[in-house]
């Protein structure tokens, strides 16, 4: 193969990317191509031709259709509890104008329902009022795309956590003046109903949950041996964990004095229940000096 031939074999593959992919339509697709190969749809059975059943626009639209079919069959993987919550008929029309206003540009697939979330928030209707059917969607997906990323992301199969005895080894002072690792598929979101409890029971697949009532529902949820797992906690617990987990310059003593200002009663009952949890769910993967 020279390399004028490489060049039009580069140019053809582009073009047929760019025109089967068009979130408007093969016909579209062509006449937004033209840096590639400038044609009008007319002209396009130079470089599709016409067979007895189909002509050249319609062998495109067999591709172009196929494209956006399996990108909602992978949606529909991605977010099962939505699509179990819409049905499937209302999900992929969802998922098409999704499709449409956020093309698929990454090389994988992990990357499509990123925004479907937004997309969610984006299209709910204005007049929707209180907490209501389209907001419990919106954390439905939230909740479906932090499983994903936690999934598809850097988990601790091969990390060490860090253990009750490695605390319990630490005088008090050299404790409380060390700052928490979290794992990096830690992850910490409010949600406004117990979303979790529906997904769960849509994942089981002979349950179909009602619409649960709105319940503040605070959630933190890691991945351990390749499983996603996630806890529901109070409001102490959580705002304790996010300030260890964020306040990354800032050492235990000092989170936990702050926070005792708030929560005293309860961190005073709880607190060495949650780090003997938070130990045994590996929420943490070691502990940093902030000594100099």
């Amino acid at each position: 193969m020279n390399e004028q031939t490489s060049r039009s074999l580069q140019s053809l593959q582009t073009w047929l990317q760019s025109v089967i992919t068009h979130p408007n339509g093969v016909s579209a697709g062509i006449l937004g191509a033209q840096d590639h190969i400038t044609l009008t749809p007319e002209e396009i059975e130079s470089v599709v031709p016409a067979s007895s059943q189909l002509d050249s626009i319609s062998k495109i639209e067999v591709y172009g259709n196929a494209y956006y079919a399996r990108l909602i069959e992978c949606l529909g993987e991605e977010f099962p509890a939505v699509k179990h919550a819409l049905g499937a008929d209302t999900f992929d029309s969802f998922a098409f104008s999704y499709l449409h206003q956020f093309s698929s540009t990454s090389y994988t697939l992990s990357d499509l329902g990123r925004q479907f979330p937004s997309f969610l928030e984006q299209t709910k209707p204005s007049d929707a009022g209180e907490l209501g059917w389209a907001d419990f969607l919106i954390d439905l997906a939230r909740l479906e795309w932090h499983y994903s990323e936690i999934f598809n992301g850097p988990g601790t199969e091969k990390i060490e956590a860090l253990t009750s005895e490695n605390l319990q080894s630490l005088t008090p002072e050299q404790f409380t003046m060390c700052r928490l690792v979290p794992a990096p598929c830690l992850r910490l979101d409010e949600f406004r109903f117990p979303i979790h409890e529906y997904a769960t029971a849509v994942r089981k697949k002979h349950e179909s949950p009602p619409l649960p009532a709105p319940t503040l529902t605070r959630l933190v949820m890691t991945r351990r041996q390749y499983v996603v797992r996630r806890v529901a906690v109070s409001e102490a617990e959580y705002c304790i964990l996010q300030e260890l987990v964020n306040c990354t310059d800032e050492s235990i003593g000092s989170i936990l004095d702050r926070a005792a200002e708030h929560w005293g009663n309860e961190m005073q009952e709880h607190l060495q229940e949650w780090f003997e949890r938070w130990a045994a769910a590996g929420y943490f993967v070691g502990l940093e000096s902030l000594t100099r």
